[in-house]
């Protein structure tokens, strides 16, 4: 009996030994690191997930008091003398990607005005945020920042679709990065006459529409954007179904 014991006190002597080893030798894990992303879940009306949903951001603006209008640049303007290639495009800011190809042909001689009708190349309604015009023609050549905003999600119909930011996966969770967003950036603001008063600042105010075949769009409350924490939303479906 007196064997047993004292081996028992020794492994128990060895095991708080280690522990108190572990305690003063190991580092505490490192804080995790900054998350600025937007992120969540899509559930369906019975709160289960909603996989393969698309995922898009809706920004805010504010007006700036006491500012001035600049005249934006919507489209641009060439001039062919004896005709010549023309190559219009139009990229995303984050990673330069052709959305869109809106000309690339040889032209006749002439003037002409190119705008972007805010859609892919797949005939889908870009979402909000900043995109880039280029222009290329025999001659010349342009370049200039569009910025899509108030981008109205909740008229859709059912035979347009999204150019998606992100798809749900399994769990109906989505995460939408936010280093490329125009937050801070400011563009001319107008009346309901479609008159200038100013200028409006793009906030850090978002908002997340989610959409799926044959169901009306669902969207979440509005969210800052913290420039590290991000922001958490949660979305959820309806049953209602829209009209095909």
């Amino acid at each position: 009996m007196t064997r047993t014991m004292s081996r028992a006190a020794l492994a128990l002597a060895a095991l708080l030994l280690a522990s108190a080893c572990s305690d003063t030798t190991t580092p505490p894990p490192p804080p995790p690191p900054p998350d600025a992303a937007v992120r969540g879940v899509v559930t369906d009306a019975l709160g289960r997930p909603a996989p393969g949903a698309s995922i898009v951001l809706q920004l805010d603006s504010a007006l700036v008091p006491g500012s001035e209008a600049d005249k934006p640049q919507q489209g641009v303007r060439f001039d062919l003398g004896t005709g010549g290639h023309v190559h219009v495009w139009v990229t995303a800011s984050c990673g330069q990607a052709t959305i869109r190809t809106i000309i690339d042909t040889q032209l006749p001689s002439g003037t002409y005005i190119v705008f972007w009708n805010a859609l892919d190349d797949l005939g889908r309604q870009a979402p909000d945020g900043m995109y880039r015009l280029h222009a290329v023609w025999d001659g010349g050549e342009s370049s200039f920042e569009i910025i899509l905003l108030g981008t109205h999600y909740d008229l859709l119909t059912p035979q347009q679709s999204i150019a998606a930011e992100a798809i749900t996966d399994l769990q109906g969770a989505f995460r939408l990065e936010t280093g490329c967003l125009p937050f801070g950036y400011t563009l001319p603001a107008y009346d309901e006459s479609g008159l200038p008063i100013g200028q409006a600042e793009i906030t850090r105010r978002v908002r997340v529409w989610a959409f799926r075949d044959g169901v009306v769009p669902a969207v979440s409350d509005w969210v800052t954007v913290d420039p590290e924490a991000g922001a958490v939303v949660a979305i959820g479906f309806a049953y209602k179904v829209l009209a095909m």
